[in-house]
């Protein structure tokens, strides 16, 4: 029998409802509603008697659980961000009543229910809330974004080269100015994110720093991305995650070209494709498959395509064994 106390909350936008259950089962602290702001999140811990003896469950809301995991996370003994997926699987014999105070009673059950039956399964879900790594997701999000406003003004500038318009000149010089100042910008950003991974470094980081190929930008964009490798069963699920496999394309006896697949995380679909060129070179794993299929035939974007998901297995092995890389020197 589980001998932490469960609390169970259920997240919107403004406010979250909690109930906290004890070691047996039972309702310890009556279902009630906080405002979703720092006083809110204060006041529901004073309410709970044993916050370091008291694992957290909530669901996956995005943005709006941020600020509650991050006064939760360093007060409790454990916080977990389950996928309500789960939560409804696992609830589906429970009252089905459906309120804000009925969801928060499903969700501590259902967690208190996956720490005694499924902890490999619970495992998946945990939060570690590091500011460094809060600090990480926002630069890769502005990086994101500048780059595409930077491919957006580069197409406006070539279709405005061609326009009939006697004023086009004008609003290209513009474009181009703008287009300027989003690559000094890209140049600010990629500077910050290098210092937080040397200033603020941890072991995952560190592993996936050792890939050859694999450079800071696109470390830190795996860090946000995966959050944590154990949601991933296999480096196969990592590969559909982000899309990193090749789309075959058949129609009764007719087989097309294989593509890659174009879904998953855009930014480190295009980060893993400029990985894989430079790994094709200086990664001696990389090196011998490049020029292996090379040697048969294939195109160099099939080779690259191929290295990329490579590299993928690699990222997966070395997060999920926190172990560096160090692959056997059998190609310069």
């Amino acid at each position: 029998m589980s001998r932490q106390f469960t609390l169970g909350i259920d997240l919107a936008k403004d406010s979250f409802v909690a109930t906290l259950l004890d070691p047996q089962g039972n309702t310890l602290l009556p279902v009630q509603t906080f405002v979703n702001n720092a006083d809110g999140a204060l006041q529901l811990l004073a309410a709970i008697p044993q916050p370091r003896h008291t694992q957290v469950i909530l669901e996956s809301t995005g943005v709006y659980g941020k600020l509650l995991i991050q006064s939760l996370s360093t007060s409790t003994l454990e916080l977990f961000e389950v996928n309500p997926l789960i939560i409804k699987r696992l609830s589906c014999s429970m009252v089905q009543t459906k309120t804000d105070q009925a969801d928060a009673v499903r969700i501590a059950r259902v967690g208190r229910l996956l720490a005694e039956s499924q902890p490999e399964t619970l495992e998946k879900y945990r939060v570690q809330h590091d500011p460094d790594r809060e600090n990480l997701a926002l630069w890769v999000a502005e990086y994101k974004r500048l780059s595409e406003a930077g491919a957006r003004l580069k197409q406006q500038i070539k279709s405005l080269a061609f326009h009939a318009a006697p004023q086009a000149s004008v609003i290209l010089e513009r474009r181009e100015q703008e287009l300027e100042q989003i690559k000094q910008q890209l140049k600010t950003t990629k500077r910050e994110i290098e210092t937080l991974l040397r200033d603020h470094a941890d072991e995952p980081a560190q592993c996936l720093m050792s890939i050859a190929g694999v450079g800071p930008l696109t470390t830190a964009t795996a860090l946000v991305s995966i959050q944590n490798i154990h949601r991933f069963s296999s480096a196969d699920s990592l590969k559909a995650y982000w899309g990193v496999y090749p789309r075959r394309r058949q129609s009764g006896k007719q087989e097309g070209r294989t593509r890659m697949a174009n879904h998953g995380n855009k930014l480190m679909r295009h980060m893993l494709w400029n990985a894989a060129k430079s790994a094709a070179r200086h990664n001696t794993v990389c090196c011998e498959l490049f020029e292996r299929l090379i040697a048969k035939g294939k195109t160099a974007p099939a080779a690259y395509g191929a290295v990329a998901r490579k590299l993928v297995q690699i990222i997966y092995g070395v997060m999920k064994s926190l172990t560096k890389f160090n692959p056997s020197p059998k190609c310069t």
